[in-house]
């Protein structure tokens, strides 16, 4: 797939290739990876609403729940780290 992009320069037009060689398919997984990330958190505010009429849990228990969401970004951030530099070291070399 050649997506191009059309410059103008001094009155000329030049066509560029909008994705390098062979990038298209790394652009395509990091765009559905913001999806897959965007659709839970938006999500996470109506499900814990949810949890407060059938659970019946306080305001302060709500938080503690969004509070446990947001942590498992900061809990994980770093073992995921050293795992993809685990994973590109092996692959590089």
């Amino acid at each position: 797939m050649s997506l191009e992009i059309v410059t103008r320069s001094n009155g000329s037009t030049a066509r560029e290739s909008l994705f390098p060689t062979g990038q298209i398919g790394l652009f395509i997984l990091v765009t559905g990876l913001f999806f897959l990330w965007g659709v839970p958190n938006n999500l996470n505010d109506v499900l814990i609403r949810q949890f407060m009429k059938s659970f019946a849990i306080s305001r302060f228990q709500a938080g503690l729940v969004q509070s446990a969401f947001y942590m498992g970004y900061f809990l994980l951030a770093m073992p995921a780290a050293l795992l993809m530099r685990k994973l590109v070291t092996s692959m590089v070399s």
